[in-house]
């Protein structure tokens, strides 16, 4: 038995509650919400010509409001806060501008979510004025709204082209299923018998209806052809329709002019046809409901008429043109059987997307995913699908970061089908693709100059952000991320570091979500710092790294100059530290490679902070080279030059530790394998002769390693995992390390990893590792290192556990 659905209050506010389209919606909604747990509850701000809309809302189970309020009347913001307030309201749902506007505003005031849903496409307006009228409405709902709901793709597609940082979530209105009583007396009303094809129009008389155009199509009709159509529905045009028809004795022989119909079921079960040439409509229901009736449909290509009738519930021709119409009412008025075959097509389509309680459902999820607090998840069930929010390009896994991402898509291919893993990529579109096979990358652009210049002002001076959140912050780029996001609706968000965070930050979310926080920056830059104030110590870094193409190029020199490096860095670790506090409390499960940083982190901000081993692609105990070392001492050192902590550990070993290597091993060579190295860092290497070989970037690391003696990490500064550490321990190559770079595996010396306090005695672990005894015994610790913490089993396992990712059995 399903659990029952706690109750949710959704306030309607919309212009009037007389004739009209969206009203009709609201009936249909309030007629099935009780099911779905939704009570309903409409605030009708102005007075209408009529309000048959009231009584039928009443009927339905809704509690209705009139406050016969003026157009645009803004005291009715505090009268509709006072309803929401009284009702308990957990979610305000406006329709039409004015509404928009007012139930906005009011849903601000108390403290709910609010969603607007578009009724109409203005892909074209007429003039300047509306045009401002049209950008108004969308400026408003992006300051006001949390959702806004589109009817049709093609309403979602005009209204994206306007870039709302509001997200639009596709919600296709749906109805109930029409009552068949009555269907044969309203063929004998009409005069129509039963060899008689009967059309049905049903739609206010309004020009855009093209009520024109149908009865244009209908005199082209060919005389013998047993046609009748009926249009039914009140208006502005209906005297002039009435009269046009009364006029023409062609028309008034195949045309009834029903005017306002209460039988509109009845109506459709009878017709053979729905035929509907409006030059304009969001989603008409009368359509919807002609697919519930198994009725086949003659309709304009136009707005989301599409949707409804697809390629196969009946026939679409092209707006404003009644011979077009007339030959598909032919068509289908001469194959009973091409009807009946659009009759159970369209049947098929209702009870899958445009049932009634399909319908609401979906208005149920979407409330409750605005509902739900950012940090809480409504998905409890097994993970199906994924996306995965970077400024990354993975491809080459040539930093250790590089290599963290292309871990968790590796773990994630090995889980899930290739079409369901997203990977939304923030900067310039990624170059290399080929290796992203079974995931579907995604471009969400990048932020320009302009942005950055802004996100300077906005985000560090305003909202205490810090600099490299500024850099990489971007309303634009963040209202892209969003929509992708409600439109792919993973069951599972992996958010690539605060940097990315801030694209989603206060989002909510129907799946799980994992903030990856890589290590801590803060530590980081106090470690620089450390660095930077120890008058032994002669070093020049650039701490920007590999995020100095985020940066504009004229500020660069900032970061290099000694009295401005240091103060940066004073100021970025504040602002990295907030901003890691914050993102932590504010996501249900974030993530570092570092146990003590994790265990840090929660002990400050008691959020759910776990570590997680990384992975390491292509390293399991089959896939690497066999041991090829000969007794030489060669050695390596591996990493991405243009990082700040390599830059620097690399120079000071250059520059303290290899004359003692030297000393001890006069054959020694020093293989540094990694790119980006700048002329400073080439100079020291150069001092050495040919006993340094500055190698750039090997494609096959595997195999550069396999002929190492050892691998030597002498860093200085640093947080996190290393993961050229582990790409040592992995081929069971003996590491030497400082306590920096062995951080998060080992505190102190153990079988494989020789963990020593300067460049020196870096040297010296290096030199005693040529003995074959000494490096076998060594070698055979690293392989048992990484084994009993990193091998493949053991991160997958970790994976499944923050991922929600394990298989079933």
């Amino acid at each position: 038995m399903t659990p029952a659905r706690a109750p949710m209050t959704v306030v309607h506010v919309i212009h009037s509650l007389g004739a009209g389209g969206a009203e009709s919606v609201l009936v249909e909604l309030a007629r099935t919400a009780r099911e779905a747990g939704l009570r309903i509850v409409v605030v009708g701000l102005s007075d209408a010509e009529d309000d048959r809309a009231a009584h039928r809302l009443a009927e339905a189970g809704a509690t209705v409001y009139q406050l016969h309020a003026g157009r645009y009347d803004l005291r009715a913001v505090r009268r509709v806060a006072a309803i929401a307030r009284r009702e308990g309201a957990d979610v305000i749902h406006t329709h039409l501008k004015h509404a928009d506007l007012v139930g906005g505003l009011a849903a601000r005031l108390v403290g709910v979510p609010a969603v607007s849903t578009l009724h109409v496409i203005e892909a074209d307006p007429q003039g300047a004025a509306h045009r401002a009228r049209v950008r108004a409405a969308v400026a408003a709902r992006a300051t006001m709204f949390d959702r806004v709901v589109a009817l049709s793709e093609a309403q979602r597609e005009w209204y994206s082209a306007f870039r709302s940082s509001t997200p639009v979530v596709l919600v296709p209105n749906g109805v109930r299923e029409p009552s068949p009583s009555g269907t044969g007396s309203v063929r004998r009303e009409l005069g129509v018998d039963d060899d008689t094809v009967l059309g049905v129009t049903v739609s206010l008389m309004r020009p855009e209806k093209g009520h024109a155009v149908a009865l244009d199509a209908v005199r082209l009709l060919p005389a013998e052809l047993p046609f009748v159509l009926a249009l039914a529905g009140d208006g502005p045009l209906l005297d002039e329709v009435r009269a046009e028809v009364e006029r023409d004795p062609l028309l008034r022989d195949r045309v009834r002019v029903l005017g306002f119909r209460s039988d509109v079921d009845a109506l459709l079960h009878a017709a053979d046809l729905v035929v509907h040439p409006s030059h304009e409509d969001a989603l008409p229901t009368s359509l919807i409901s002609a697919l519930a009736t198994s009725t086949a449909v003659v309709a304009t290509r136009v707005g989301g008429i599409p949707d409804i009738v697809g390629d196969d519930a009946g026939l679409l021709v092209p707006v404003g043109d009644p011979a077009a119409l007339a030959d598909a009412i032919t068509a289908l008025t001469r194959d009973p059987h091409r009807r009946e075959a659009c009759g159970r097509a369209g049947r098929a389509r209702y009870d899958t997307t445009f049932a009634a309680t399909v319908w609401v459902d979906r208005l149920r999820s979407l409330y409750a995913q605005l509902v739900t607090p950012p940090t809480e998840s409504l998905h409890d069930g097994p993970v199906t699908s994924v996306a995965v929010v970077s400024a990354v390009a993975p491809y080459p896994s040539d930093s250790g970061k590089a290599m963290v991402i292309a871990g968790f898509l590796r773990h994630l291919r090995s889980r899930l089908p290739a079409e369901d893993i997203h990977y939304l990529h923030v900067g310039a579109p990624l170059r290399r693709t080929a290796e992203f096979e079974g995931v579907q990358v995604h471009e969400m652009g990048r932020p320009s100059r302009t942005d950055q210049l802004v996100g300077l002002v906005r985000g560090v001076l305003l909202r205490r952000q810090s600099l490299q959140e500024a850099f990489l912050g971007s309303p634009r780029v963040a209202a892209t991320v969003q929509q992708t996001l409600v439109d792919l609706d993973p069951d599972l968000e992996i958010i690539d570091t605060v940097r990315m965070e801030q694209h989603v930050a206060g989002r909510r979310f129907r799946g799980r979500r994992v903030l990856y926080l890589d290590d801590l920056f803060s530590v980081r830059y106090t470690r620089m710092l450390e660095v930077l104030r120890d008058k032994r110590i002669d070093t020049d870094f650039d701490p920007l790294g590999q995020f100095s193409h985020n940066v504009p190029s004229r500020l660069h020199w900032l970061t290099r100059a000694p009295l401005t490096r240091e103060a940066l860095l004073r100021f970025e670790r504040g602002r990295v530290a907030r901003s890691e506090r914050r993102a932590a409390r504010a996501n249900p499960t974030s993530v570092l490679l570092n146990a003590e940083e994790a265990r840090h982190l929660r002990a400050e901000t008691g959020a759910a902070v776990v570590a997680v081993p990384p992975s390491i692609p292509g390293l399991d105990e089959t896939s690497h080279q066999p041991d090829r070392w000969d007794g030489r001492p060669e050695f390596a050192f591996v990493g991405l030059l243009s990082l700040a902590h390599n830059h620097d550990g690399l120079g000071w070993f250059l520059r303290e530790g290899m004359d003692e290597l030297l000393a001890l091993q006069p054959d020694a060579r020093l293989h540094v394998i990694g790119r980006d190295a700048d002329e400073s860092l080439l100079a020291d290497a150069a001092r050495h002769g040919d006993r340094v070989v500055v190698h750039g970037f090997v494609p096959d690391l595997d195999e550069a390693l396999s002929r190492m003696c050892a691998l030597v990490n002498p860093l200085r500064f640093g947080s996190g995992i290393k993961i050229k550490t582990l790409d040592g321990l992995a081929r069971g190559l003996p590491v030497v390390s400082t306590p920096v770079a062995a951080e998060g595996i080992a505190t102190q010396s153990r079988p494989g990893l020789t963990v020593v306090p300067d460049a020196v005695e870096a040297a010296r672990a290096l030199a005693a590792l040529v003995d074959p005894a000494v490096r076998s015994r060594e070698a055979q610790g690293a392989h048992a290192l990484y084994a009993e913490r990193y091998a493949d089993p053991v991160v997958a396992a970790a994976y499944d556990e923050v991922f929600g990712t394990a298989r079933e059995d």
